[in-house]
């Protein structure tokens, strides 16, 4: 009987490493007036076409179909897996207003994305498209990005803005600067980011300074700082301070508090704003996660700020429906927590990977969003200590999975991007 027993345990064991889940349906809830359903549906073993609906209901759940919008995404890939196309477009019934808007990626004989397209074209509005130039040093870090828009009635092309990337002896991003493109004096700087790390290659400040052209210097504005407890790679805390120009020194003004569990996902971020001298609570969000470590349930819950002493009061409520399918290889996912280190994990602007690895090799780092699409990829020539620093201040908030290759690693991790 035991025997009985055993056999269909083990098939149950199997069938669920095998199997995967995506995302199908998110259903929002405001405890207010609106109650919303997102509903998501995907076609192919990738999810790279699929079509995405929101149906709005009212207070009493009855459908308004005057702002119903439907809404389809196509994705395309090459051979390497590797995002060509982007296609995105809409319609809001029952104006009909249109949007349309496409972005196409090339890539170098490296692997690594050379150029990206941007067309948006909106009822009434004039169409325009964006593009994009990546250039990379010799260790195949990103340096500059140039972008340039053309106005499509006009036929006009210029350059608009390009940001450079410095890294430190350790591969770290240092510095990332923002400039214009004047048309006499060439680019000219706005801003710069400057990071800061501790012995432990954790980001423990980011500091954001504007360029004062008057007085050719530059200013200090903001910085984030972040403290870890112990020798976490996840912060504790990130603290937003303002430089004061009169006291020539920074002033704490919220800051967010987070809680993970033993396997780096985020439990909770409770962000909180300085009143009088003290930090009283603005809101909370408490993520609840299934067995297979997905995103399950949020709870979005808010205070009187004014309050310290206010109790939480919930507002929003998501709750994540996934489907069973079988994907290739390419979205096939093990996180494997011990061959590779990411942080800081949230995520913010920029992510630092480290990995030990056997011996020199080239390494591929590609980031998945939670629908298996590849979202960024880069490949680095390491020595025996991998460490990198990816940019990803265009990735919008959400949870993600990393995944190294190698010619002796093989290894993903998740992480969040706040």
């Amino acid at each position: 009987m035991k025997r009985l027993l055993f056999i269909p345990l083990l098939i149950i064991t199997v069938f669920v490493q095998a199997q995967n889940f995506r995302l199908q349906k998110i259903i929002s809830e405001y405890f207010g007036s609106t109650y919303a359903n997102q509903v998501f549906y995907y076609s192919g073993d990738r999810s790279s076409d699929y079509k995405h609906g929101i149906i709005n209901y009212d207070s009493s759940r009855v459908f308004r179909i005057n702002s119903a919008w439907d809404i389809h995404y196509t994705k395309k890939y090459d051979g390497s897996d590797r995002l060509l196309i982007e296609d995105y477009s809409s319609y809001e019934y029952p104006t009909y207003y249109s949007t349309h808007t496409s972005s196409k990626y090339t890539y170098d004989a490296n692997g690594l994305l050379q150029t990206s397209s941007y067309y948006y074209n909106r009822f009434k509005s004039a169409p325009y498209t964006n593009y994009a130039y990546y250039v990379y040093d010799t260790a195949k870090r990103l340096v500059i990005l140039d972008i340039r828009s053309h106005d499509i009635h006009s036929g006009y092309t210029s350059d608009t803005g390009r940001t450079e990337y410095a890294y430190d002896s350790l591969n770290r991003l240092s510095e990332k600067t923002l400039k214009f493109r004047d048309t006499v004096k060439g680019f000219l700087p706005i801003e710069k980011y400057v990071y800061g790390y501790d012995s432990l290659n954790r980001l423990i400040s980011e500091d954001w300074v504007w360029w004062d052209s008057i007085a050719n210097a530059w200013m200090n504005r903001t910085q984030f700082e972040y403290v870890y407890s112990g020798t976490n790679v996840q912060p504790d805390q990130r603290i937003n301070k303002l430089y004061d120009t009169a006291t020539k020194t920074y002033t704490a003004t919220w800051k967010d508090e987070y809680v993970f569990n033993s396997l780096g996902d985020t439990l909770s971020t409770t962000h909180k704003v300085l009143k009088g001298t003290s930090f009283n609570k603005a809101w909370r969000r408490e993520i609840l996660y299934n067995i297979y470590d997905q995103p399950d349930t949020l709870y979005i819950f808010s205070y009187n700020v004014d309050n310290p002493t206010s109790s939480a009061e919930l507002t929003y409520k998501f709750t994540y429906i996934y489907e069973i399918y079988w994907p290739n290889s390419v979205t096939t996912v093990e996180d494997n927590k011990s061959e590779v280190l990411a942080y800081p994990i949230p995520a913010h602007g920029m992510l630092t990977v480290k990995a030990i690895l056997d011996k020199p090799q080239d390494v591929q780092t590609s980031i998945y969003d939670m629908q298996g699409r590849v979202v960024q990829t880069h490949t680095y020539r390491s020595e025996k200590t991998f460490i990198q620093t990816l940019p990803i201040a265009d990735l919008p908030p959400g949870n993600y999975i990393l995944k190294l290759r190698g010619e002796s690693v093989d290894a993903t991790k998740r992480f969040v991007v706040q």
